[in-house]
């Protein structure tokens, strides 16, 4: 229309500044809390290498590339998928720590560019060919979002341990929950440490890898302690540092100021007296 749109402008710094607070303060608290501060250290995702991305989106890749032409054909709307693909595959290899989060949404842009693709493939094939062409584009489509259920559904039948849990620790966690203190500090071996928080809701010293302060090295103390590589003192010190009030562990433990709280199966817990 030939004049500045001041009012979308203006809308569009509101809206800026309305949402600005929030990063920043983020940002502040991740380099001023010590905790945050570890944590975003190893909060790293890096993206895998370009080849791996071609592989992934296969057929819808190349479909596309196709559609990029037509959409660059039909004026804003199209350029605006291009800028989305585009503006998305430079951030997924940016010198940043977040580079395969960034990823996020890029199969919404490729997959409508690849609609375009196909379209525009469709018109030029003979009648009789476009049926059995469309079948075999959903198929070869279809390769990598199957193959991961496929993976994922082996995995289960094959009595994956990350897919099941055991009717004793499903006892145990049933017990912390309904009979534990909700912000007691629980230590248990790795494998089961990922279900706590979630099942039970208690903090423990190791769970989620990428959640998990400083988690290479509390992974390893937590493998010390119950593969018996600790002193008792070494043991002791390890407890008070990390706050623990409750201990789980398939082995039995007879040591001072510890109460066995519950047996189920071969698994038992441990509440430390406070004290300790």
């Amino acid at each position: 229309e030939r004049r500045v749109p001041w009012r979308v402008g203006a809308w569009a710094v509101a809206a800026i500044a309305a949402g600005l607070p929030y990063p920043l303060y983020m940002q502040r608290a991740l380099n001023r809390d010590p905790v945050l501060a570890v944590w975003n250290a190893q909060n790293v995702t890096p993206s895998p290498p370009l080849w791996d991305w071609t592989l992934s989106y296969g057929l819808v890749l190349v479909l596309a590339v196709l559609g990029s032409v037509v959409a660059a054909q039909r004026g804003a709307g199209g350029w605006l998928l291009l800028g989305w693909g585009a503006v998305t595959l430079v951030g997924m290899y940016l010198p940043l720590p977040l580079q395969r989060r960034l990823s996020l949404g890029l199969g919404v842009a490729l997959g409508l560019l690849a609609g375009l693709g196909w379209w525009r493939l469709r018109a030029r094939l003979r009648p009789r060919s476009r049926g059995p062409a469309y079948g075999l584009v959903v198929a070869f489509c279809a390769l990598t979002p199957l193959f991961l259920v496929l993976m994922a559904v082996l995995a289960a039948l094959g009595g994956s341990l990350w897919f099941y849990l055991s009717g004793a620790e499903w006892a145990v966690l049933t017990w912390l929950r309904e009979e534990g203190h909700p912000d007691a500090v629980v230590l248990c071996e790795p494998r089961l440490g990922l279900f706590v928080p979630a099942w039970a809701g208690q903090p423990v010293v190791y769970g989620h890898p990428f959640e998990t302060v400083d988690a290479v090295r509390r992974r390893a103390q937590v493998e010390a302690f119950f593969a018996g590589e600790m002193t008792q003192d070494e043991q002791q010190t390890f407890l008070q540092e990390n706050h623990v009030k409750y201990v789980i562990g398939v082995r039995r433990m007879e040591i001072g100021g510890w109460r066995l709280m519950l047996e189920s199966g071969d698994i038992r817990v441990y509440e430390i007296e406070s004290s300790q």
